[in-house]
């Protein structure tokens, strides 16, 4: 007797259903990015441009997979949203563009920060030394602007970009 396998992803919390997000736009150079796309995938990383490590692995992994996935790069998009007041939108879009030109970066205003938050399920708070405690989570966004995984911090870029598959 055969059995039929589900290509779930095997390092990330698969949401089902999937769990609506709020209608968010983050301002980044020239315009407002969107949470949800409307057409394509979101992977979303949140942090802030000066964090000396989390952020530039995070981001540098999402490069891998980017890379790993090839054609396939056409349904998605990456997101950076910074979560530090001190960030402006171009320091954000700077710093994304610095992984893949094609990579987005955004600035979170305080609502919009409080509401993607609280969303997420993350805490983001100031450290003692001035640095900002965040996740390293990876989350990926629907077209619709579901929330439909999460993975976590530190997954090879071609396991990432084999999970991504998977979760399509």
């Amino acid at each position: 007797m055969l059995v039929a396998c589900q290509r779930v992803p095997r390092h990330a919390t698969v949401l089902e259903p999937p769990q609506p997000l709020p209608t968010l736009a983050f301002p980044s150079r020239g315009a407002a990015v969107p949470l949800a796309d409307g057409r394509r995938w979101t992977l979303l990383a949140v942090g802030y441009t000066r964090c000396p490590d989390i952020c530039p692995l995070t981001l540098a992994r999402l490069a891998e997979a980017w890379h790993a996935l090839g054609r396939d790069t056409a349904r998605l998009r990456v997101l950076f949203v910074s979560l530090d007041d001190a960030d402006d939108p171009a320091a954000a879009a700077g710093f994304a563009a610095r992984f893949h030109p094609s990579f987005l970066g955004a600035a979170a205003p305080p609502l919009a920060r409080d509401r993607l938050a609280r969303a997420l399920g993350l805490v983001a708070m100031p450290g003692a030394s001035g640095m900002l405690h965040h996740t390293a989570r990876v989350w990926a966004v629907d077209p619709g602007g579901r929330l439909r995984a999460l993975w976590p911090p530190n997954l090879a870029g071609d396991t990432l970009a084999a999970e991504i598959r998977r979760l399509w």
